[in-house]
């Protein structure tokens, strides 16, 4: 309530101070702001497109890898419960 008391002349003082603190940011700061987040988002794009694109590539690997696993899991299966009183005694 009181600054809507004070005068125009009073205002303004107030608006420079602010101003002159950096609390309040120029046109060109703003302006700089807005350009800086359009360039990071078209950045954050242009990754993530390039990540789209390894995993597409690798997403065939991947497959024959797990198919590879899966059709192992018996000898898998059997090569851990042999290890498996080794890792017990080792935490033991």
């Amino acid at each position: 309530m009181p600054l809507l008391n004070q005068t125009s002349a009073s205002t303004e003082e107030l608006r420079q101070n602010a101003y002159n603190l950096g609390i309040i940011l120029s046109d060109d700061a703003v302006n700089a702001g807005v350009v800086f987040g359009d360039t990071l988002s078209d950045m954050n794009q242009a990754i993530t497109a390039v990540w789209n694109q390894i995993g597409v590539a690798l997403m065939p690997i991947l497959t024959e890898l797990m198919n590879i696993v899966i059709a192992n899991m018996p000898q898998i299966q059997a090569a851990i419960q042999a290890i498996l009183p080794d890792i017990t005694s080792l935490f033991e």
